[in-house]
């Protein structure tokens, strides 16, 4: 009877670690990912100051151009983790329940032209692992844009293919962005859609 106890008591203690062990592994993870977080923010607010929430960090994106004369897509040199992030803008002063009026609205020169990158409510930053310089890309929705320059398609565009995520910039750009995970991409361009005001 003695050695039923023990070996029961033993289990309870083994049982006991175990579940102590996965509740500490747990919550280091959860630490980790703080960390990862809290030093991503702070290394695209040296490359973005306006940073102010960060949304989603992916571990590995690949980006590819779109090539006019070969009609096909060319890999570039940028590749390593993909972020998205809200930022202080040039709306902020505007009721976010509130249409904007035409007369508010901006064509995408001004966009274009801005020095600090003042119009975007989103960005995009691809960390480059194999050179110093990073991939990022500024997203703003419809909704703030002049109609003309809807109707002459000068707008960002964002689709999903098999393998990729393609984002046609305001200068007309096409950026293919590969990620290995099927439903990391998946949550990325869903999240890109609601940064563009086009989520369904």
């Amino acid at each position: 009877m003695t050695d039923v106890y023990e070996n029961s008591i033993d289990t309870e203690i083994t049982n006991s670690e175990a579940s102590s062990a996965g509740s500490n592994n747990a919550t280091s993870q959860q630490t980790i990912e703080i960390y990862k977080q809290a030093l991503t923010f702070n290394v695209i607010a040296k490359y973005d100051t306006a940073i102010t929430q960060l949304l989603h960090i992916s571990s590995y994106c690949v980006i590819y151009q779109y090539d006019e004369e070969s009609e096909d897509w060319v890999k570039s040199s940028y590749m390593g983790p993909i972020t998205i992030y809200s930022r202080r803008s040039y709306w902020d002063k505007f009721d976010i329940n509130a249409d904007i009026k035409e007369t508010e609205k901006i064509n995408v020169n001004k966009i274009i032209n801005s020095k600090n990158g003042e119009y975007y409510k989103f960005g995009l930053m691809v960390l480059n692992r194999s050179q110093p310089e990073n991939f990022s890309l500024g997203l703003l929705g419809d909704k703030y844009l002049n109609n003309d320059e809807i109707i002459n398609e000068r707008n960002l565009l964002i689709e999903k293919s098999d393998e990729l995520i393609i984002i046609r910039d305001f200068e007309g750009n096409a950026f293919g962005f590969w990620i290995f995970d099927e439903k990391d991409r998946d949550y990325l361009y869903q999240l890109l859609m609601y940064c563009i005001d086009k989520l369904e």
